[in-house]
């Protein structure tokens, strides 16, 4: 009996199914008509599906395509983790906040924030609510400060002169100095700078003597008009050094220089230039001060008034090249609106369409399916992104799919470069070589390359050999590295495809793949090529093991 059967009813001793009457409380002698509420049968509900945790909503922004590239290069870098996900709302943006605030703190953030008030900001543009945006596919880490820290140099300076004359000036000197290769500090150097620059402006006044300048030199101690030491010649006065105090702080400044070192500035290129032409100097993340009041404090706040009248330069920007090959158009907000459930017997399958009823702080749930038609297939393909525009497919193209796309190249001399990490294959560098026949093809962003020993069309069970060439791994794969691909997968791009394969370098052998049969191997065979007019000899290209219908329907099938 159905679920529903027995919510209705009751199964009386035959076997029935019988509706529950109320049961008489008088006497048979006394007839009356039976109360409405005894005779009605007990509630029943029909309980359709629901969808608990399904969310309703999935939005897109075409804005956030260089975050989301941004992402899953942090998710497959193991550097962003998937329970971040859950807690950001499945926002992208959210979901990159939450891994650098997660990296900040796993990587000395605390310590840093100690000492420091900085703010760390992922951004499209280096100029807030400007519409000049970087280059496409580029986003922006960005450190700035939120206040200046504050250090007052007059007590050390003291200390270290007693130790050495020359110790003061070159403690300033890389202890500013390796700070300023990352973030701007402020010390009596800027002061001075301010102080020639108010003493220009006053000198055209005609009442010059009614103004004032800071008394910068006044409180600049005189020992640091001493040379400082050479950098080898402070690590030879740290092995004398007995205050323990001093050997300490020596021994920091050190530390603090090979630190700042360890990493290369981001190159400051000429898209940053553009956005940043109206900008004014980097905030001072730090202050270095004799003491407290000082003129140097007195600049410091002088310049502060005026800091923010013009957007100032970020003090570290470290730009992020992505891939951003996702394109949705606008912002849009994608509902959830139909479902289709699949019901399978053996090798069978068969599918429904339902559609999806959202209800105000309750989950979804489906109605009542139907037959799912090869219309609504079409559509839902056309709607996921597999079509494409029609083209006119020219002789060389083999094969074409929405994400896929084969062609061959006919034998011809070619230049080749390669790396300079084998002194061998240096010498071969930059010189034209006779090439076979060649397959290539995209899958994706992929490029996969094979060889033929015939200079005709390949048909469909054509034996296809390994490409001859480092980079390239067993199954045709080439290692991309720095190659310049073109933007778009399209028959008339396959050229420029062809042309970024030869205009990189060949570097190395990936894998374990049999180049040639050359009997003395990869670089005996370009050797005996270099400059050569003959034709390239197909009887050392070693078999792939596969047809060309293989080497297609391998990476069709993903």
């Amino acid at each position: 009996m159905s679920e529903t059967a027995s919510v209705l009813s009751t199964v009386g001793e035959g076997g029935r199914a019988m509706l529950p009457l109320a049961r008489w409380e008088t006497p048979r002698a006394t007839w009356r008509v039976p109360a409405a509420d005894q005779l009605i049968a007990p509630p029943c509900e029909v309980v359709l599906p629901t969808l608990e945790k399904v969310p309703t909503e999935q939005r897109f922004s075409a804005d956030d395509r260089e975050v989301i590239a941004l992402a899953e290069t942090l998710v497959k870098s193991d550097i962003a983790v998937t329970e971040d996900w859950e807690k950001s709302g499945r926002d992208a943006t959210k979901y990159l906040l939450l891994t650098l605030q997660r990296w900040v703190r796993d990587h000395g953030g605390a310590s840093v924030q100690r000492r420091f008030d900085l703010d760390l900001t992922l951004s499209d543009r280096l100029v807030d609510y400007s519409d000049e945006r970087g280059p496409e596919g580029t986003l922006y880490l960005i450190v700035d400060p939120e206040s200046a820290a504050f250090v007052l140099l007059k007590p050390v300076i003291e200390l270290l002169e007693k130790v050495h004359p020359r110790l003061p000036a070159t403690f300033l000197r890389y202890f500013a100095g390796s700070l300023n290769r990352w973030v701007r500090v402020y010390d009596y150097h800027d002061a001075e700078e301010r102080v020639d620059m108010l003493s220009e402006w006053y000198e055209g006044e005609e009442d010059s003597e009614q103004y004032e300048v800071p008394g910068v030199e006044g409180c600049t101690p005189k020992c640091l008009k001493e040379r400082s030491l050479s950098l080898r010649g402070l690590k030879n006065l740290s092995g004398s050094i007995r205050n323990r105090e001093v050997r300490a702080l020596v021994s920091g400044l050190l530390e603090l220089g090979w630190i700042s070192q360890q990493a290369k500035r981001p190159e400051f290129t000429e898209d940053m230039g553009e956005q940043l032409i109206d900008s004014n100097p980097p905030l001072p993340c730090l202050l270095a001060a004799f003491s407290a009041g000082d003129a140097v404090v007195g600049c410091f706040d002088d310049e502060a008034q005026t800091a923010m009248e013009t957007t100032p330069q970020p003090n570290i920007i470290i730009p992020l090249k992505l891939s951003a090959h996702v394109r949705i158009g606008n912002n849009r907000i994608f509902t959830l609106k139909q479902a289709v459930l699949l019901y399978q017997e053996g090798s069978r399958t068969f599918a429904t369409l339902h559609e999806v009823k959202i209800r105000p702080d309750q989950a979804p749930y489906l109605c009542a399916g139907q037959s799912v038609t090869t219309g609504f297939l079409e559509t839902l393909a056309k709607g996921l992104g597999a079509s494409m525009e029609a083209e006119v497919l020219p002789e060389h193209v083999l094969a074409r799919t929405p994400d896929l796309i084969a062609w061959w190249s006919r034998a011809q001399p070619r230049l080749m470069f390669f790396g300079d990490g084998n002194a061998e294959a240096k010498k071969l560098n930059g010189k034209m070589y006779p090439h076979p026949p060649l397959v290539f093809m995209i899958h994706g962003r992929e490029l996969f390359v094979r060889a033929l020993a015939e200079n005709c069309r390949p048909a469909a069970d054509t034996r296809l050999r390994n490409a001859p060439y480092w980079n390239t791994d067993a199954h045709g794969g080439v290692c991309l590295g720095s190659m310049r691909l073109p933007e778009e997968v399209s028959v008339g791009s396959l050229s420029g495809w062809e042309n970024a394969y030869f205009a990189s370098e060949f570097t190395h052998p990936s894998g374990a793949v049999r180049l040639t049969t050359h009997p003395s191997g990869f670089l005996g065979l370009w050797s005996n090529l270099a400059g050569r007019k003959r034709s390239f000899p197909v009887e050392f290209l070693a078999d792939s093991k596969e047809t060309l219908r293989e080497f297609v329907s391998r990476r069709g099938e993903g």
